[in-house]
Order: C-alpha cells, then structure tokens, then sequence
C-alpha cells in the first residue's frame, strides 16, 4: 500500500546503470549468533552472492577487520533493548561497539538502524546525518557516521559522569563500613545528592537497585534519559558490582491501579540479613522491594521494645517489622494488610527466621476498617501507612495527612494501658495536628531524627516518626 511500482523501477534502473562492475567489493558479515548466519548464508546463496561475502562468527564490540584500509563502511542494526531489563545491557553494548570501532576502524564510516535512541549515544559518536524509518511497528533512526579515532586509552566507563563517580564512591568507602558494624546488607549509597543526577541507589547484597525520580516536566526527557544512562554504565563499574544484577525503577506518584500493577513477572526472590533477622527481597517485579531500608532502626527499636508483650502491625507489608517484633521475644504478633500476596509474603519471612506464623494472627483487611471491628488491646501497636491509596479493594481512598487523626484515635482505643504506639509515614510534606491529639489527651514524642540509619541522614526529611501514648 503506498507503494508506486513505476517509481521504484525507474530509480532503480537509474542507479544500476552507475554500478562500476570493475571495482572489487569485498563484503563480511559478522554475528555472535550461529542462527542468524546459517540464515545469513542462505539468503546470499538464494540472491547468488555467495562467492563475494565472507560469513564468520564473531562479537562486533571486539572484532577488527585486518584489510589495512584507510576507509570502509560499517552497516550494523544492534540489538534495541526494548525491556527496562535491558537497558544496563545494551547502553554497555553501545558503549563497547564504539569503542571498538574507534580503536580499530578510525576514518571509516558507520551506518546504524536502532530504536535505542538514548542508547545510540553511548557510541560516543556524532551523526553526520539521520533519518525517521519503521522498522515493522518500530520508530527507529538511521544514523550515518565518521568514526572518529579513540582519542584515550583504557575504558570509557573512566570518562562518564566524573562528578557522579567521586560523589558515589565516597559514599560508598564510607557507608560500606557502617553497614558491616550494624550489621545490614541493604543500604543506600547515593540519594539524589547532585542535582544532574536524581536518581537513589540502593545496594541488596550483591544486587542494585538504581530508583529514578521523575523529572521536572521542564527537562528535555532526552537528557534525564542519558543521565539516567550515565548512571547505569557507572554505578556497577564504581561499586565493582556485576551490571547484569541491576534492577532499574522510575518513582513517580501512582495513580489509580497503577500502584498495584507488577513492574516484572521474574518471580526472583533473594535474601537478605539485616541486624540478626532475614528477610526475602524482589528487586525486580514491583516497585518497591518488600523491605523498607530507611525503616532499619525502627524495626530495631520495635524488636528492643517488644519483649513479653502483644503487638499490632498495621499496614504491615510482607511483615518485616512483625519479624523484628518476633525476634525480641513477643508474645503473639497480630499483621494487618489490605494485600493477601504481601501477608503470605509476610509468613515466608516467618519461616525464614524461624518464627512458626501459627501463633501469629496475619489479617488481610483494610487496617481502619479492621479497627472499627476488632476489640482486642495491645501493648505495642506500630502504625506505616502509605501516602495514599484508592485501591479498588477500599469503599474511599485513604490520605494520611486527611485521616491520620481518625487512624490514630482507632488504634488508641486498641492500647493498653502503658502501652506504645509507634506512627510513621513518607509524606514529605506531612503536618502531624498537634492541637487534635491535646483534644484526645495524648502525648507524643517526635522519634524522627532518633530513628534515621546512617545512610539516610543527608535526606533526614525522608519519613517522620512518633512516639504516642495516653495521658494517665
């Protein structure tokens, strides 16, 4: 459809008759895959060129073709790297392939087919020309080059983001030790701490896991993305991590559904220690990992808090706080949240640490919901709601700044005379209303700065604490 037949022949017949049949053309095609030669053959075979192209495996970021010409043509069409999964890959890939075309093919020209735009730049190389193509559903660029000589030795990752690198590094010489006297295996290195690079990482082991906040609607998407990029290529090669174990998420505000949906269906779950408890991570599927680290002394204070007595977790999540809660020697452990998964994550988390979950009551309920209707007291209630949330599992959505009040009336109610309640929540901009907890007759102690880990003291606005209890 579109096509003009007439047309084509005509430009065809009139390039043809500029075909030099004198000029010797020598032609090599290479490929890492077996597959896509024998293909490769076959098609030359049935379009009878087999005697002019040289067929041979090899990987294009390393090969050098040794003809000792001064010029020659490139043609490459690499791999897109259309999952999120991919990028670290690819952008690596990209980087590699330049390299190597600079080292061994200076002078020559290149000519790539891709949709990885962002990517494409990490060839360190400036297009002479471009041109918009489809490629099947595709938006792709075709991109002509001069390969430029390499003009340093050594690898380019060196030459990427020097500031981001020195700032990463620091951080890391100094939080890896702190880490091991805790001790924690999952820790924050950077948090967003240059403003060209607004992203976190957070190490999980032998894992990262590189956050991204969402940009400022006034910078170009195609420079946060290289940033981005940046990052990726040099947070593996600073912290000498393996760049295939880097998990890659975007932070923004959910809306609607979006905050329940999974990110991946990798189903990877790994574990991981903090202090003397163990806990199961998945860095890949949602946004969130199933453990919150700028919640590591809290938890702490919750297990030191928690001997002998009853505790309610509210908004418990896979229960990471009802296990320290267990491991200071509670007596029964009662979990409340809205999702069934992250419950049944929860008792996995039991049994990891072998804490039988028997005994231990998990609830899958909309926590206030579970309030109005429970009548049982506790001596140690610990309450993380979210910011927000509109699940469709809720009659109305809850807002911690607009509800608090009514949360923490419910679970005072729930109290024991004597006992704690812990109240904590990520709202940046969140107000706590002095003047309707002296209404209830409660008091309360700001545990905020108290209760920060070492890796989050440069970001101390990042959650809020409280200490509440009654008035005799």
């Amino acid at each position: 459809m579109g096509h003009n037949a007439k047309l084509f022949e005509s430009i065809k017949n009139e390039y043809d008759q500029l075909i030099d049949n004198d000029k010797t053309l020598r032609v090599f095609g290479y490929d890492i895959s077996n597959r896509e030669l024998t293909i490769a053959r076959q098609n030359a075979m049935d379009a009878g060129v087999t005697e002019q192209i040289h067929f041979e495996r090899a990987d294009a970021t390393q090969f050098a073709i040794n003809l000792n010409a001064e010029q020659g043509y490139v043609v490459s069409n690499p791999p897109y790297g259309e999952r999120l999964e991919d990028e670290i890959k690819i952008a690596n890939l990209y980087l590699d392939f330049g390299q190597s075309l600079k080292i061994n093919h200076a002078g020559w020209h290149l000519t790539v087919i891709s949709s990885a735009l962002e990517q494409m730049r990490q060839l360190k190389l400036k297009a002479d020309k471009k041109y918009k193509v489809k490629n099947g559903a595709l938006d792709c660029v075709i991109a002509n080059y001069q390969i430029e000589e390499a003009v340093e030795a050594g690898d380019p990752r060196e030459r990427i983001a020097t500031e981001f690198q020195n700032r990463l590094r620091k951080n890391h010489k100094q939080f890896s030790k702190l880490a091991k006297q805790y001790p924690t295996e999952c820790y924050r290195v950077y948090d967003a701490d240059l403003p060209n690079y607004n992203v976190a990482v957070d190490i999980y082991g032998d894992h990262l896991v590189v956050q991204e906040y969402a940009a400022p609607k006034d910078i170009p998407f195609e420079k946060t993305q290289a940033r981005l990029n940046d990052v990726l290529l040099t947070a593996p090669k600073v912290l000498t991590m393996d760049p295939a174990k880097v998990a890659v998420k975007v932070r923004k505000r959910q809306k609607g559904k979006e905050q329940y949906k999974k990110a991946a269906q990798t189903e990877q779950y790994m574990v991981v220690q903090e202090a003397n408890a163990q806990f199961y991570v998945n860095l890949y599927d949602y946004l969130d990992t199933g453990l919150f680290i700028d919640h590591r002394d809290m938890r702490l204070k919750v297990q030191q808090n928690a001997k002998g007595k009853t505790v309610l977790n509210l908004f418990a999540y896979t229960c990471s706080v009802s296990v320290h809660a267990a491991l200071g020697g509670a007596s029964q452990i009662t979990s409340v949240d809205l999702s069934k998964k992250y419950l049944e994550w929860g008792k996995r988390n039991f049994e990891l640490n072998n804490i039988n979950p028997t005994w231990h009551p998990f609830i899958a309920m909309d926590s206030i919901e579970w309030l109005q209707r429970n009548k049982n007291k506790f001596d140690l209630i610990f309450i993380d709601p979210p910011s927000f949330s509109n699940s469709k599992k809720l009659d109305k959505d809850f807002d911690v700044q607009r509800d608090h009040i009514k949360l923490l009336s419910l679970a005072l109610e729930h109290l024991n005379p004597g006992g704690q309640l812990y109240f904590s929540n990520n709202l940046r901009s969140f107000k706590l209303d002095e003047e309707a907890l002296r209404a209830l007759n409660v008091k309360w102690l700001d545990l905020s700065q108290q209760t920060l880990p070492f890796d989050f003291k440069r970001r101390s606005n990042i959650r809020q604490v409280w200490a509440l209890e009654a008035n005799e």
